[in-house]
């Protein structure tokens, strides 16, 4: 009995303290919940911290000359952004919390509070747009799909000029399978019906329904060759040519700051890619100041009837927005991101295409010779270029025609034949021809090229829309002509074929001029020669070459001195005046003449204009150098209370400026202002200096104070400031400084007293001197 009696007492304690550690318990897992599901309650889902935006208003839009409506405006902003802060801390503890419990107690929690914790808020993307599209089978297959400015993705941000970057939607209405046109879903390189492009032109807007050829950005008429090759290598750099996160990802490989990269919101990132292309195309100074960087942001909540965009990514943002009537407001924290990126984009070293990315967007014909045919027809022989290599698996056709009108609207045909390009893109060809024939020679068919960056040209020329910047690879549908007309039948005298000595190709608009020269001696004119029968009296005509690089000029027998004009901006300098006469001997013959002289001048092109644009870097893209003082030859000797001046080239608008020197050349300078004064740089004990932050560009250095005992600089120095989010060192100068006596300034009356003392010390040297050697 005894047994049992401690053995059930011994089962009820153990059960006592069982349960009195299960109840705490109990109480505890029951106080977790209720301190999660009150956590859960406390916070605002993503979508409601989207639209708490609108409860911090202003009353007008941004205005920096007014100090109430900028601090309107930033209080606005620091209450959103505060409260975005805090929710997002909140939110962050409150799914800890919850992930902290077991699945039973995660069971307690409403569902409906746990789906707060969702983190996916989607971008909208609006199927609903549709469009009638006029297909097209030749090369001007593109159709710009631009009904109220509907673009893919507008961006919030603006430039000064009140510029909105975007990026426009083009279609290829050949592959289309019918002339109803709906976007086939959210934007995936190379896998929609629909092209995403940017602007490449400021002065006109893209018009709905026009059609565009595809064309090599080296063939715009916008900008040089040189900004084409920047252009390019900013879209390969960028989105849609890879998408959001491998630009980040290559930005961050290309030496851009890890931690600002990863700051960029896709809003960000179209705008400075945008804005970046519009620094090289088509710009003027003025244009560049006011469309190049950040000028503001909107409420694009505001502006349904003007922007209705396909994708409305607007929930990825967390920027505050202006709800004032005019929906404007600044954000120093973009403008910093945008600016800075536009700048590092810019700077990126330019890119040739590859020969596989370039298109045939033109044909160009020659003429080599003339030979007389049957009765009234002649041989026109010619060379047709085309400005891209063809390759075994492209169908291109050379198509040659001549002929003319006969006046009631039928064409009357000389001469006709089509050939298939092979692998090579210059082709010799002869064609029949009658006198005032139009010459015709298209190139037509299909390409393929490698994945590149390529000009969207509108059909009509530049001013009929805008010229967009894209990607494409693959078959694209080519079309190029001219067309000349055979007018040049000549019975006796000078016949021209002005080419380029590079590739052959045409030079037009050359002007030859033709002076009697029969007395004249030799065969070569020497320089005194040429401008002694240059004259007007002598002068018997003029030959300007056309489209085929082709002029005549009829002569009398006789011998003439034939000088090319100057004309910088067709060749880089002209052929050297020669001597013609008619007739004139045969080459290679023994006793023929010609009465026709034909002459082939080549000359080297001039070359496009290729100057960079001149950017007015904010104060936002910035960066610093420093210097060293050191004793010249020894570098370990570092001097202080050397200082110098800073400045920064001078601008055509300046008109204060200085005059520096460097190595005996000129330049003109302006001293750089920081908080109203000039920006003196003092060396410290360490012989070091740095200077304030400054916008990147360069600066001249002038020292305009030496170390005790130490002669200035004579020179100026330059420097350049380096974008200090970028993986490159600031650049730091060593200055070195000779060491001299401290002699007083020139005139005072300190020089007599050091002139006197020298003196007075020579002469007593001499005394004792003398009185040592005396014999005694």
């Amino acid at each position: 009995m005894k047994k049992m009696f401690f053995r059930l007492t011994a089962i009820c304690f153990a059960a006592v303290i069982i349960m009195s550690l299960a109840i705490p318990a109990a109480f505890t897992a029951e106080a977790d919940v209720a301190d999660v599901i009150a956590q859960l309650e406390a916070i605002d889902t993503l979508q409601q911290m989207q639209n708490k935006r609108a409860t911090y208003t202003v009353s007008k839009n941004w205005d920096a000359s007014d100090p109430d409506i900028v601090a309107e405006h930033t209080a606005a902003r620091n209450g959103y952004e505060t409260y975005i802060a805090d929710m997002f801390a909140a939110r962050l503890a409150a799914k800890q919390a919850y992930e902290a419990l077991s699945d039973t107690e995660k069971a307690q929690v409403p569902a409906g509070l746990v789906s707060k914790l969702d983190d996916n808020l989607p971008t909208v993307y609006n199927f609903n747009k549709s469009s009638t599209i006029k297909r097209r089978f030749d090369e001007y297959c593109y159709e710009v799909i631009f009904p109220k400015n509907l673009v893919y993705e507008m961006c919030t941000h603006f430039s000064p000029g009140l510029d909105m970057p975007a990026t426009i939607i083009i279609t290829n209405t050949a592959e289309l399978p019918s002339t109803d046109w709906v976007p086939d879903g959210p934007y995936n390189y190379g896998t929609n019906n629909y092209d995403l492009t940017y602007c490449c032109d400021l002065e006109v807007s893209p018009v709905d329904k026009t059609h565009y050829k595809l064309v090599n950005l080296e063939d715009g008429s916008h900008y040089s060759t040189s900004a084409a090759k920047h252009i390019r290598t900013i879209v390969e750099n960028a989105y849609p040519f890879i998408t959001m996160d491998e630009m980040k990802t290559r930005l961050k490989d290309l030496g851009l700051d890890e931690d600002f990269v990863d700051s960029l919101n896709r809003s960000d990132i179209i705008c400075a890619v945008q804005m970046a292309i519009w620094a090289y195309s088509n710009m003027s100074k003025e244009k560049i100041d006011q469309s190049v960087f950040y000028g503001g942001s909107l409420d694009m909540s505001k502006v349904p009837g003007i922007m209705t965009p396909i994708h409305n990514y607007n929930n990825e943002l967390w920027d505050w927005w202006s709800t004032a009537t005019k929906r404007l407001t600044f954000s120093y924290e973009s403008s910093y991101k945008i600016n800075n990126l536009v700048y590092f984009l810019f700077n990126l070293p330019g890119k040739d295409a590859d020969e596989e990315q370039l298109i045939i967007t033109d044909v160009e014909v020659s003429r080599a010779q003339l030979r007389p045919g049957s009765e009234d027809t002649y041989d026109i022989g010619m060379y047709v270029n085309l400005n891209g290599k063809v390759e075994a698996d492209d169908d291109i056709e050379i198509i040659v025609k001549s002929g003319h009108d006969d006046g009631a609207g039928n064409f009357i045909t000389t001469d006709s034949f089509t050939v298939s390009a092979d692998t090579k893109n210059r082709y010799p060809m002869t064609v029949g021809v009658k006198e005032g024939d139009t010459v015709s020679v298209e190139t037509k068919g299909i390409q393929n090229v490698t994945k590149g960056v390529y000009l969207y040209e509108p059909e009509g020329g530049k001013d009929v829309s805008q010229t967009l910047v894209g990607v494409t690879e693959g078959p694209v549908r080519i079309g190029a002509r001219q067309t000349f007309t055979f007018s040049d039948n000549i019975e006796k005298g000078l016949r021209i074929y002005k080419t380029s000595n590079e590739d052959g190709t045409p030079i037009s608009g050359v002007t030859f001029d033709v002076f009697r020269a029969d007395d004249a001696q030799g065969d070569e004119p020497t320089d005194e020669e040429a401008a002694a029968y240059s004259s007007d009296a002598n002068k018997v005509g003029s030959i300007t070459t056309d489209d085929a690089g082709c002029g005549a000029l009829e002569l009398e027998n006789g011998k003439y001195l034939v000088c090319e004009q100057a004309d910088p901006e067709k060749v880089k300098e002209p052929a050297k005046p020669f001597y013609i006469t008619i007739p004139m001997p045969v080459e290679g013959s023994e006793g023929e003449y010609t009465d026709i002289v034909s002459v082939y001048p080549k000359n080297t092109p001039a070359e496009p204009d290729n100057t960079t644009p001149e950017l007015i870097i904010p104060d936002d893209v910035s960066g610093t150098f420093s210097l060293i003082k050191h004793r010249k030859g020894d570098t370990s000797r570092l001097l202080e209370g050397a200082e110098f001046k800073v400045y920064r080239p001078a601008n055509a608008e300046d008109t204060d400026t200085v005059t520096l020197q460097l190595s005996g050349e000129d330049y003109r300078a302006v001293p750089v202002m920081k908080d109203g004064e000039e920006i003196v740089l003092r060396s410290d004990e360490n012989g070091s200096a740095t200077s304030p932050a400054l916008p990147c560009g360069v600066y001249y250095l002038q020292e305009i104070k030496a170390p005790a005992g130490y002669h200035k600089y004579a020179d100026m120095f330059t420097v350049t400031v380096v974008q200090a989010l970028a993986d490159e060192p600031e650049e730091i100068l060593y200055i070195p400084n000779e060491s001299g006596g401290l002699m007083p300034g020139t005139g005072g009356i300190g020089t007599y007293l050091f002139i006197g003392g020298g003196a007075l010390l020579m002469i007593v040297s001499a005394y004792y001197l003398m009185r040592k050697k005396k014999p005694k």
